[in-house]
């Protein structure tokens, strides 16, 4: 597989490439922008003549790295899939769209990534489940035409004699993201309203969270699934029809490949989110026959204005209801960081942003608590002891119980810093962006997850950089676990703003590392070794040691390795189904950015 990751970045590197691609043993996903059609089709026939030891053999030894131009010309951007055929690449599915010279770029910079899965599932789903368990591909015209059928004024729902025919009911589920379906999705043909949304926290708990308490309820229903590409579909069907509902069926190519057939013409209405710089994009403006307009992140009013205008505004603003569905990668929840709709009205009413999960939080969890003086803070402690405990029975609660206790020893911490003079109340303080941690006034939205370039300002001109780590749209459905909160010791110091951060420490896989200068215990836990039989002597145990496994980025909207995952010498092994046994690897920052600039590291090495 490293091999694999090396060919693809020295050959889009080469030809200026950018975007996002996945390699995992299931196959490769991902998204590719190129400066022409031509260099486009010289990537495509570079895959479908792929052999994996005479490519790569012949192809390593000329490296070479460029930079490329900030803005580009009729821009071409290929999404691609593993599908079945007789060579490694073959027979994958290409799906193109252009965007024109005023448009941002769709990507900042290539990256590419080893992942474990290409649609994250916690491997509940095996690859070969795929084959034997996936629902019926059906085209966009097939899937259009099922549509078509159920709709009330259909001549399919009568039969020869004039009477009404009896069909299954039909039940439409997107499988994306919150937020992606907030903005766009395809309408019930009978009464009109928008495709189920399963409202799960991450792809992975879509089994067990919608599938486990539907299932029954749809195994009489004629069920269609969509997602951005089809990508999504290939598993979630999986789910659904091992919990025993047999007559599924999904987009082939997603909402992708419909609206360039359909426009404003089909079932979809709203915005296709894409999982670039373009953002979202109007069925009208994806069809084929249609030059590509997209929405950016920061339309001025007039831009916004002609958009409500020319296409149908499904979106909510989540707090007011007013139709609004610009989406930034400053405006996310401040628990959770998911990307919500809130109107230019409500972002400025608020202090910070709290997506509909976590509504009821929106008086008492603040990530930044620099404006708050004690009797506030004390409040916010009440009511955090009041939210937890409406959470019962802790084992099926436990992550958020967490969360939530977390944030009040945070707020302890400042309380006592307050009340000894320590740091002083803020009261001028600026809202700031949950993701970068800049003032709202200087962030730009593109400091989040797929958009955000590997420099460390997104301010800053693009460039292409070797960094192999990516979002798209099976990596975004997914939510790093490592936690989101810095530690409470370094909440109050230097709170004015961000300065220049100093260069990451190197840290590499099989590394030996133990508990470092920000290691929390209260967070992290004890970081001694566990002693099998107390010890009588006075002396404090050894420092607990361990391996690093892997590096990772620090949730959604880091671009470089910042976190680790470790594996400590002294863990149990888990007991799994089958008699199969693993261990327990947990993430750690390593060099994480915190507001002043200075870098974390919950780790050091031995």
């Amino acid at each position: 597989m490293p091999l694999l990751e090396e060919h693809q970045r020295q050959f889009c590197e080469k030809r200026h490439m950018r975007g996002r691609i996945l390699l995992s043993v299931e196959g490769i996903n991902g998204t590719l922008s190129a400066a022409n059609e031509e260099v486009m089709e010289e990537y495509i026939r570079m895959m479908n003549t792929f052999h994996l030891t005479t490519t790569i053999s012949s192809s390593l030894p000329s490296s070479s790295s460029s930079s490329c131009e900030t803005t580009t010309v009729n821009t071409t951007t290929t999404e691609k899939k593993r599908t079945k055929g007789k060579g490694l690449f073959r027979n994958i599915e290409y799906k193109k769209s252009k965007s024109s010279l005023h448009q941002r770029e769709p990507f900042p910079d290539l990256k590419i990534s080893l992942v474990s899965e290409i649609v994250s599932t916690g491997h509940t789903v095996h690859v070969n489940e795929i084959q034997s368990h996936s629902a019926t591909h059906l085209s966009p015209t097939q899937f259009h035409n099922i549509l078509q059928q159920h709709h009330p004024s259909s001549s399919h729902n009568k039969n020869n004699n004039g009477e009404e025919e009896e069909k299954k009911e039909l039940v439409l589920i997107d499988v994306r993201n919150t937020f992606e379906h907030a903005i766009g999705h395809f309408l019930h043909p009978t009464n009109n309203k928008p495709a189920i949304n399963p409202n799960t926290t991450t792809f992975s708990s879509f089994d067990s969270t919608f599938c486990a308490a539907n299932a029954s309820s749809l195994a009489n229903k004629t069920v269609l699934m969509y997602c951005t590409g089809g990508i999504r579909c290939e598993k979630a069907s999986v789910m659904l029809k091992r919990r025993g509902v047999e007559d599924v069926y999904q987009l082939s190519g997603g909402i992708h490949e419909y609206v360039q057939q359909f426009g404003d013409g089909g079932f979809f209405k709203g915005k296709n989110f894409v999982f670039d710089q373009r953002v979202a994009l109007s069925p009208s403006s994806a069809s084929a026959s249609s030059t590509t307009t997209t929405q950016h992140i920061n339309k001025d009013e007039e831009d916004e204005e002609e958009s409500k205008k020319k296409n149908t505004i499904v979106g909510k603003c989540i707090e007011c209801s007013t139709p609004y569905d610009t989406i930034s990668g400053s405006i996310l929840c401040t628990v959770c960081r998911d990307l919500i709709l809130l109107c230019k009205s409500c972002q400025q009413s608020l202090l910070e942003y709290h997506c509909t999960r976590h509504s009821t939080w929106k008086h008492c969890y603040y990530t930044f608590l620099e404006s708050f003086d004690i009797p506030t803070l004390q409040q916010q402690y009440v009511k955090l002891q009041t939210l937890l405990q409406k959470y019962v029975p802790p084992k099926e609660h436990k992550n958020v119980r967490k969360t939530l206790r977390k944030q009040m020893y945070k707020v302890k911490v400042r309380l006592e810093q307050l009340e000894n003079g320590i740091v002083n109340v803020d009261v001028n303080a600026k809202r700031r962006c949950r993701t970068c941690r800049q003032s709202v006034d200087i962030c730009d939205g593109l400091c989040w997850g797929f958009w955000r370039h590997s420099s460390s300002s997104s301010s800053s001109p693009l460039s292409l950089v070797q960094n192999i780590t990516g979002d798209d749209e099976s990596s975004c459905s997914k939510k790093s676990k490592c936690n989101h909160d810095i530690d409470t010791n370094q909440v109050s110091t230097n709170i004015s703003g961000a300065t220049t951060a100093s260069v990451i420490l190197q840290v590499n896989v099989g590394d030996r590392i133990q508990p470092g200068p920000h290691w929390n215990e209260h967070r992290l836990g004890p970081k001694q070794q566990q002693q099998q039989q107390p010890s009588s002597s006075s002396s404090q145990a050894p420092l607990k040691q361990g391996t690093v496994i892997q590096l990772k980025t620090w949730g959604s909207g880091g671009d470089e390795y910042d976190c680790v995952s470790v594996l400590w010498d002294d863990d149990d092994k888990i007991p799994k189904k089958d008699n199969v046994t693993t261990t327990r690897a947990q993430i750690y920052r390593w060099g994480v950015l915190i507001q002043d600039g200075t870098r974390v590291y919950d780790l050091e090495h031995c």
